[in-house]
């Protein structure tokens, strides 16, 4: 094995290693959050029982998004692993995108130390970091899947690719964008690409490439279309209403505004936030997406998202908002690279010294990882996590429970889990205008009053005085245990 080959690995098993322990200790020490930990912990409990209404968010499983990768997490669940286990398989699947990308980079650029590079170039990049320290997301597990397809076209292993692509399709609706634009990519090498003695070879190209794209595009289509509205009972996902409300009520009209109002998005291109996310993503790279333009186009789907969406955390690297455009941008980058060194032989040490400068400083002034001024985002021990463990273990399993955002992951292996104030006070729960659920499906509350805003203390208030129908059990350190009367 060259070198090359085994410092690479072990710079993923660094990373694995380093981000698995820190994401298990910041859940074990209270630092995850029932948006979205507390969600896919309890649709993967669900999926694996073959139940599908996630109670913490107020919509079936498949309502919510179309992440057919639950049914291989299943295992998980039965094996009696939860939260912590998930992220531990986010970080190695986040790892492992660096092994595609290596192999990409040593092809293009003839070296396995140029693999290397690539590699620890990704690992150290802010957004994957910020993926493993963000709870857990099943789209997340889209990126080593994705990087691996191109890598695997580019080398014409057909069957494989096809195991990359379902893999990627499975983990998220919105994926099949993404494979439909690689498949465009793909047959433009057959169009554009043709070498003389390769013609069949490259041929296979195009052919494989129309097939994601009819592949890709039904997917989405399929999903968004179809699946999504039939476990909603009509209408397109929550989040086209919720973060695009403003150009529209449904998928179409959305679309449809932004593509003939190029001004709307030209105004909020130029838009402070937009312009400080932009370069939170392409500084780190050293700005070689933009010499890959057509690869870029991977990550114009959720690029696109992000710069209409109306919240701010679209556009936070810290969020998991970026794992759709990583693939796309890190593809870009090596193919970007690769463009500028064919044009000029002699950059290639500048380069070299570039990116290192870029991804190390981009590590440092926005990265999770220890090496990085952020870091102190990790949730460490804190006197009070005591006290919420202890409540957490007062509550019977399987019974129904109602818990602030910072408890509600340690309970939600049961079929009601509700984030407080739902369902006595619905907030953020199934679709716009939606009814809450049963309260009478809720047997214990556990409320943590630190943080907890007047109107839901309130409500706290309003469940345990007398009468209220329920009568607290304890109270230590500002975290209450109540149970129904």
């Amino acid at each position: 094995m060259h070198p090359a080959t085994i410092a690479t690995v072990g710079a993923v098993a660094l990373f694995v290693a380093v981000t698995s322990v820190l994401a298990v200790r910041a859940h074990r020490n209270f630092g995850t959050w029932g948006f979205d930990m507390g969600i896919y912990d309890q649709a993967t409990w669900l999926v694996a029982r073959g139940q599908s209404f996630i109670t913490v968010r107020g919509l079936p499983v498949w309502g919510h998004h179309v992440n057919l990768v639950l049914y291989l997490l299943a295992p998980v669940s039965w094996l009696g692993g939860g939260p912590s286990a998930l992220v531990v398989i986010q970080s190695l699947s986040l790892g492992a995108g660096a092994i595609p990308l290596s192999l990409l980079a040593r092809d293009r650029f003839c070296s396995p130390w140029a693999g290397f590079g690539a590699a620890v170039v990704y690992l150290l990049y802010p957004p994957v970091g910020w993926l493993t320290w963000v709870n857990f997301h099943p789209e997340a597990l889209s990126i080593s899947a994705l990087i691996f397809a191109w890598w695997l076209a580019s080398r014409r292993r057909w069957g494989w690719f096809s195991v990359a692509v379902l893999l990627a399709l499975s983990t998220r609706e919105e994926v099949g964008l993404q494979v439909a634009i690689m498949g465009a990519l793909m047959t433009g090498r057959w169009l554009f690409g043709r070498r003389g003695g390769r013609t069949g070879a490259v041929r296979a190209d195009g052919l494989w490439g129309a097939a994601a794209m009819v592949v890709g595009a039904a997917w989405f289509l399929v999903c968004t279309k179809v699946v999504i509205p039939h476990y909603l009972g009509g209408g397109d996902a929550f989040y086209i209403r919720h973060f695009y409300g403003a150009y529209g009520s449904t998928m179409g009209e959305v679309v449809t505004h932004l593509a003939t109002h190029p001004g709307t998005v030209a105004r909020l291109a130029a838009e402070p936030d937009r312009i400080r996310f932009g370069a939170d993503l392409l500084g780190p790279l050293g700005g070689l997406p933009l010499l890959g333009l057509p690869f870029l186009a991977l990550a114009a789907p959720q690029g696109l998202a992000t710069l209409a969406g109306s919240e701010w955390f679209l556009r936070d690297v810290r969020f998991q908002y970026t794992a759709l455009m990583v693939p796309g941008l890190v593809i870009a980058a090596v193919e970007g690279a690769a463009v500028l060194l064919r044009r000029r032989r002699g950059v290639g040490r500048m380069l070299m010294v570039w990116v290192a400068v870029c991804s190390v400083g981009g590590a440092v002034l926005r990265g999770p990882l220890p090496i990085g001024v952020p870091s102190s985002a990790w949730v460490g021990p804190t006197p009070r996590v005591a006290s919420m463990q202890a409540a957490v273990d007062v509550v019977p399993e399987g019974a129904g429970v109602a818990a602030t955002e910072n408890i509600i992951p340690h309970l939600t292996h049961r079929k009601y889990a509700y984030d407080f104030p739902n369902p006595f006070l619905p907030m953020v729960y199934g679709v716009d205008g939606a009814a809450g659920a049963d309260p009478d499906t809720v047997d214990w509350v556990v409320v943590d009053r630190q943080g907890l805003s007047p109107r839901y203390a309130a409500v706290l208030d309003r469940l345990v005085r007398p009468g209220g129908g329920f009568r607290v059990v304890s109270e230590r350190d500002g975290v209450v245990v109540a149970r129904r009367r």
